[in-house]
């Protein structure tokens, strides 16, 4: 069964799963959460602009839009379940019409047809230019599609909407990176990566409990030879992280930053400790290689960094793919 409504988690506006119960997955953030966290909130279209409005039932009996401050009516749901977005009478709202393709544009994605969700969200855009997760998706579709310009632009339309979006800062610095490490233009690389840091920094600093961009920033800063921030860096997101998979990455992408820092062993063991004695198994799809890798491949041409530091760093990658199930990380 599938629910339209707000996320609680990331505030976004889309279709959830019933995955049991009555708790909800969030198809964009991926997270679950429950009915009952709603209970006082009704979710409705905007008479005028088409945007969704959160109505709480126990507040005032006038409501504006927070857009274009159109007073709303306090009329109630037709269904049963709370916080369900159902549509006003008449011919389907822009933001209706967007919302059904952004749905049929994630089945065609879940088909692997990305280009044909690519266009599905295209119309959704056309069909209401400000709908936020309408530039999110296609983004995202434009990125598994290899179109890194593409996500990158969809990505500079959403912060420009909604600036504080941390996850379109993230994924544009991702791309960004991505970007970066497929050209064989050094100074469009530096650009890139330039743009790519300040991106994952502002995306951490929204979302301080955001284990993927932290650990994103550290890679980045590690792979760019800012080894002294990367360090900064680790102590932060070390502290932070709680999922156990996560854990064991950051302990391998600090490792490594600690090392090329030049810092002595016992400001770093802990991390190969943890990597020794921890028993936690990461998905052979769940972090690429490939950055790290390259790092490992520059680094014997570097002359400021010793045969010694070389042998411990790559001790350090050796036990993190312990790690991985028989056959490694698929990204590499």
């Amino acid at each position: 069964m599938s629910v339209i409504q707000i996320c609680p988690r990331c505030r976004r506006l889309c279709c959830h799963e019933m995955s049991f119960g009555r708790a909800l997955s969030c198809r964009l953030c991926l997270r679950r959460y429950f009915l009952r966290r709603w209970r006082n909130s009704d979710v409705w279209f905007c008479r005028s602009c088409g945007k969704e409005v959160i109505i709480h039932r126990g507040a005032s009996s006038i409501q504006y839009c927070a857009e274009c401050r159109t007073r709303q009516g306090q009329a109630r749901p037709a269904s049963g379940l709370p916080s369900v977005l159902t549509s006003r009478a008449g011919a389907p709202s822009p933001a209706e019409d967007s919302l059904r393709l952004l749905q049929e544009a994630q089945e065609y994605a879940r088909a692997q047809n990305i280009p044909r969700a690519r266009t599905l969200a295209s119309e959704a855009i056309k069909a209401n230019p400000g709908l936020v997760d309408g530039y999110t998706r296609r983004g995202f579709y434009a990125r598994v599609d290899g179109d890194l310009d593409a996500a990158i632009s969809d990505y500079d339309r959403v912060i420009e909407i909604d600036p504080q979006n941390s996850e379109a800062w993230k994924f544009r610095g991702a791309c960004k990176f991505q970007k970066a490490s497929q050209t064989n233009d050094r100074a469009q690389a530096t650009r890139l990566l330039s743009g790519a840091h300040p991106d994952y920094q502002r995306a951490a600093q929204l979302r301080p409990d955001d284990e993927q961009a932290g650990l994103a920033l550290l890679e980045l800063e590690t792979c760019t030879g800012k080894y002294r921030e990367a360090v900064g860096t680790a102590g932060v997101w070390w502290k932070r992280i709680q999922q156990p998979n996560n854990k064991v990455i950051c302990a391998w992408l600090s490792g490594i930053a600690f090392i090329l820092a030049g810092r002595p062993d016992q400001k770093w063991a802990h991390f190969r400790d943890f990597l020794e004695e921890d028993d936690t198994r990461v998905g052979d799809t769940e972090w690429s290689v490939v950055e790290i890798n390259a790092l490992l491949r520059r680094l014997p041409a570097d002359p400021g960094i010793s045969a010694e530091r070389l042998e411990k760093v790559g001790t350090v990658h050796r036990l993190f793919l312990t790690h991985f199930s028989q056959g490694g990380p698929r990204i590499v």
